[in-house]
């Protein structure tokens, strides 16, 4: 028997996923300060003599999307901050994945940050 939502509940749940810092993406709740906080833990647990990653070469503008998605930015707002189109953007998150070694789009500001390409503020 599948148990359904209340009202309330559901108002609840979104509320709770809201204070929480978490957005909306394509219909899927991302929980940018949870991904940033596991990251940051498991960077303070590994300290210096963490599993080095290869640190590969970007380009300007991969430096540039990159940087916007460590800041939590969708495709849509790098496009428009970088004056660019959103194909150009899925483009170097695409080789971001690629050169980062990363099987999905969720792991490269984390994958940045183990390289070395990024650091904790």
């Amino acid at each position: 028997m599948a148990l359904m939502q209340t009202g309330n509940d559901a108002a609840r749940q979104r509320a709770q996923r809201e204070a929480a810092g978490a957005t909306v993406d394509e219909g899927r709740w991302i929980y940018l300060s949870a991904i940033m906080h596991c990251t940051q833990a498991h960077l303070a647990q590994s300290g210096p003599a963490a599993i080095p990653r290869r640190r590969p070469e970007l380009s300007e503008r991969q430096r540039d999307v990159l940087e916007g998605l460590a800041q939590g930015q969708r495709q849509k707002q790098i496009a428009y901050n970088l004056q660019i189109s959103e194909n150009t953007v899925a483009y170097h998150v695409a080789q971001l994945r690629r050169r980062l070694e990363c099987s999905h789009s969720n792991e490269i500001v984390a994958a940045a940050y183990l390289a070395g390409l990024l650091t904790p503020r």
